[in-house]
């Protein structure tokens, strides 16, 4: 459109009265002046083609009362430029639901979501240089600044970044099988000419129609937006948190087989204490779009970068009796997946086409296998520690923020293993007004938490030798006896491994006995804080000396048969004595 342009005379100065203004051009296309005879005269600014440069030139003279006069020059150059030239649009990725009547996946309802918080890029798409670099917001949306006649591509990356300050996150989608390359989606080149142009991006969840039959664009994706929903939710409870680094393993290759990882044999989603490895093996067991079997393996290493975790892993199910570690773990992951989704039904899909599946809906309370040493108990009672909906004995809504605080505070530091009773029990110390409610709702999944010890527990899971939950001893008396046995199986399960509470009272060297019966071989741990300090793993009985600085350690005792053999019903006696 047309531009106006004042020329203003108006700060001329004169020892007496200003009595005359005249503005004159002097060069430069002809324009009309208004108001020349004016301190402030204006004029239209001529057209002419974009991107070119006019130069015009005037001069203003004043005359004073005394018919004095001064001229000055001005000049005004206008440049006439191209509007800004956009590159922009919405990235998704292809998700697909589960499908209710065969808990498998439903790749007919598959819809497209926003691809949120990824790295994007604008390349250059002849040399591939990269001319700018941003985020998708949480519509998905972009927009990049374009120069006209130029060829581009955009790059999507499976990454969520953000460096200083606090939050930062950093979690990238790698393929274990190549190198753990990242994985990207890159547009067609895009050919911009003197016009602002619109691209939209879908990942392709690459399904034919009863098989995969192009690439499987939309999994990465998918997995990363789990991360953008994990961290989001944390954020709000936590404005300055800083997630550690954390790679999550996806490949098609990825298979329930153990073995090289980097040739896809996972055995299963998991954790390794460092990274995720995600299933991806088509018409076996593909985890991709099984948000909560993500979500449960990113809450291990919340766990285990964030908080802490004593677990010791294993193969775990709702209705098994198991290590009093490894329930709260299994149990925390279930809880926190349902946490994060605001969907309390757990799902895994697998099974040709994907097509099957089961479920678990962790708000629900068990009716049978209640007890401090049931992941079904556990999960179900940090959920209802969080969520707002009442049902049964659950009147309580904490949401996550005393959850987070315990994660990160009482749980790192207790002086036992982390359990149901250590997470509880400062849960009531984070939220004393709720202690009551708290304690009702432990009673009614038969779990009596008074402390982080469950020095008060008469839930014995059926064998009155797993109470009390830690054994005592006393430093230089008598010997105290555990038991070890597999009635419940082996290696992760209830009464496996036992654990005694160690008060070393000075600084010293001290002298650990375990002695067996009937040709058993005992071993044992000692932790402090859940960092192992000494072990005693000799074929036969065991004794060993360490050098212990006063403080709170727990014992972890076992017949070695119990933990990957045929297992056994053995008792020890155990003495400790200072040197």
């Amino acid at each position: 459109g047309e531009s106006q342009v004042a020329l203003d005379g108006s700060q001329s100065e004169d020892d007496n009265e200003i009595v005359s203004y005249t503005w004159e051009q002097l060069s430069g296309e002809s324009v009309t002046l208004s108001a020349s005879d004016g301190a402030i005269a204006s004029f239209t600014a001529p057209a002419f083609d974009a991107n070119q440069t006019k130069t015009l030139v005037f001069r203003l003279t004043v005359t004073d009362s005394f018919d004095e006069s001064a001229s000055d020059e001005v000049t005004v150059t206008i440049v006439d430029t191209l509007p800004e030239i956009t590159l922009s649009g919405n990235v998704t990725y292809d998700r697909v639901p589960f499908n209710p009547a065969t808990q498998g996946l439903d790749y007919v309802n598959t819809y497209e979501s926003p691809v949120r918080g990824a790295t994007i890029e604008l390349l250059n798409a002849n040399n591939s240089a990269i001319v700018a670099s941003s985020t998708t917001d949480a519509n998905g949306d972009y927009s990049f600044v374009v120069e006209p006649m130029t060829d581009y591509i955009v790059r999507v990356k499976a990454e969520l970044k953000k460096p200083e300050p606090a939050p930062t996150w950093d979690f990238t989608v790698v393929d274990n099988t190549s190198g753990q390359a990242l994985y990207a989606m890159d547009s067609a080149v895009q050919n911009i000419l003197s016009n602002s142009k619109t691209l939209n991006l879908n990942a392709d969840s690459g399904w034919g129609g009863t098989s995969y039959t192009s690439p499987r664009v939309a999994a990465p994706f998918a997995i990363l937006d789990d991360m953008y929903r994990a961290k989001e939710k944390f954020v709000v409870v936590n404005s300055q948190i800083v997630f550690p680094a954390l790679k999550l393993n996806w490949s098609v290759n990825n298979v329930a087989a153990d073995g090289k990882t980097e040739e896809g044999q996972i055995g299963t989603s998991h954790f390794n204490g460092t990274e995720i490895f995600i299933l991806g093996n088509a018409n076996s067991d593909t985890d991709e779009f099984d948000d909560h079997v993500i979500i449960h393996e990113w809450g291990h290493y919340f766990e285990g970068r964030l908080s802490r975790s004593d677990s010791i892993g294993g193969s775990h199910s709702g209705n098994e009796k198991l290590d009093m570690r490894v329930a709260l773990g299994e149990g925390f992951g279930n809880a926190l997946s349902g946490i994060i989704t605001d969907d309390p039904v757990y799902r895994d899909s697998f099974g040709s086409a994907q097509g099957q599946g089961f479920s678990i809906n962790v708000e629900s309370n068990p009716s049978s296998n209640q007890g401090w040493y049931s992941e079904s108990t556990v999960q179900s009672l940090i959920y209802d520690f969080y969520d707002d909906n009442n049902d049964g004995t659950d009147t309580i809504s904490l949401g996550l923020a005393p959850l987070y605080n315990v994660l990160v505070n009482g749980q790192r530091t207790t002086g036992g293993v982390t359990s149901i009773f250590s997470f509880a029990s400062f849960l009531k110390q984070e939220s004393p007004s709720n202690a009551a409610l708290i304690d009702s709702l432990l009673s009614s999944q038969n779990v009596k938490a008074a402390d982080a010890f469950g020095t008060t527990e008469t839930n014995n899971g059926g064998d009155s030798r797993n109470l009390p939950v830690y054994k005592s001893i006393t430093i230089g008396g008598a010997s105290t006896q555990v038991c070890s046995f597999a009635t419940n199986g082996e290696y992760n399960k209830l009464g496996n491994r036992q654990f005694i509470e160690v008060d070393i009272p000075s600084n010293g060297l001290y002298l650990f006995v375990a002695t067996g019966t009937n040709g058993s071989d005992p071993d044992f741990v000692v932790y402090q804080q859940g960092a192992a300090v000494f072990s005693a793993e000799e074929n036969g009985n065991e004794s060993t000396t360490k050098s212990l600085n006063t403080g709170k350690y727990i014992m972890e005792i076992y017949d070695y048969t119990n933990i990957g053999g045929n297992g056994a019903d053995s008792c020890f006696n155990v003495t400790i004595s200072q040197n």
